[in-house]
């Protein structure tokens, strides 16, 4: 299982957030690319970056400090957040993105998803699949979506996208521990996808009891920005 620091960006900076209000947004670093650079020189080999003001206004904002992390050596990228354009997306894969982490459209606009697989190949997507309450949430997490999960994954596993991320987001920020049991469930419906954990970690054994569940990686933020997860503890991991 790969472990994956997050770098969430906001106004220029590293913030996180709490289930997915921007109301609880505080800010842990004013360079995004300071956190990255110490998440690589600690043994990071892949980040999680999210624009989160992207998210929130539907397109892709923090250009500049996603240039920077993208532009670094030695660290493999999956990057997201208001990707709504071919435009876009191609830009950051010229970039250097790793991944495209793609949720809104990939759920609402299955043509124009498909289109862009087709430009770029279903290796360069991940596809959000974030639940909050058992719906699917879309938008920054701000909008339901009522198709359910296992339509969805299907539709885009016809494309030959492999990697899904699933975030349970009354988890997200809270540091109260993973919904290991919807991970389980998702990897005994789905086992042939690589499937990424997020929401909730908060302990090295959040981390073991994830492991149980046949993810193939999950997503750290907050434990490792407050210390209640080290780099250095990571060592019995992939990152």
């Amino acid at each position: 299982m790969r472990v994956i620091p997050a770098i969430d960006i906001f106004d220029g900076k590293c913030v996180r957030l709490r289930e997915g209000d921007f109301s609880t947004k505080r800010v842990y670093a004013d360079d995004p690319l300071k956190a990255a650079e110490r998440f690589i020189e600690a043994g990071a080999r892949w980040l999680h970056v999210v624009d989160l003001e992207g998210a929130k206004e539907g397109r892709v904002v923090n250009w500049p400090q996603l240039s920077a992390i993208l532009a670094l050596e030695k660290v493999a990228v999956q990057v997201g957040g208001g990707v709504r354009t071919i435009e876009e997306a191609s830009r950051l894969v010229a970039s250097g993105a790793q991944r495209i982490i793609v949720g809104s459209v990939a759920i609402r606009a299955p043509r124009v998803f498909e289109e862009w697989v087709e430009r770029h190949g279903p290796d360069r997507f991940c596809v959000a699949v974030d639940v909050k309450e058992g719906f699917l949430v879309t938008d920054g997490w701000q909008s339901k979506d009522d198709a359910p999960v296992d339509e969805v994954v299907r539709r885009i596993e016809a494309l030959g996208v492999r990697a899904f991320l699933c975030t349970d987001v009354a988890r997200d920020g809270t540091l109260s521990g993973p919904n290991a049991a919807l991970y389980e469930t998702l990897v005994s419906r789905f086992p042939s996808l690589e499937w990424i954990a997020s929401g909730g970690v908060s302990t090295m054994d959040d981390l073991k009891a994830l492991e149980k569940t046949g993810i193939s990686g999950v997503v750290v933020g907050k434990a490792l920005y407050e210390g209640t997860i080290r780099m250095e503890e990571l060592a019995e991991f992939t990152c």
